[in-house]
């Protein structure tokens, strides 16, 4: 279970999700199993919470990205797009299970 990320970088700590800087204009964000309710994070998460959200959300950003376009590029965790975007290294040496619940998106505004 992954209640909290410590990679370099760190830009934002929300209550669900960690975003890193990867350089180049992406962003590394890092859906994690923290619980929040009523904007409150409580103690505790619900193992594999960020892994739905992760895949829930790159799903959706695919499935819509013919209408609108949007900030996803991949799934971290995809060799493909890590070595095409040349962010094999630094996923490679992250652990495992935290690139398997994260996506590179482009940098944008909120």
């Amino acid at each position: 279970m992954i209640i909290e990320t410590d990679l370099p970088n760190r830009l934002h700590r929300g209550k669900v999700r960690d975003t890193y800087g990867l350089g180049g204009g992406y962003l590394l964000m890092v859906a994690t199993d923290r619980i929040s309710a009523f904007d409150v994070v409580l103690p505790g998460g619900i193992p594999h919470k960020g892994l739905v959200l992760s895949k829930m959300s790159a799903f959706w950003f695919q499935e819509t990205a013919h209408l609108i376009d949007n900030h996803y590029v991949g799934a971290a965790d995809d060799p493909q797009v890590t070595e095409l975007y040349g962010f094999g290294s630094e996923i490679s040496a992250m652990d495992p299970q935290i690139a398997h619940q994260s996506m590179i998106v482009k940098r944008a505004q909120r």
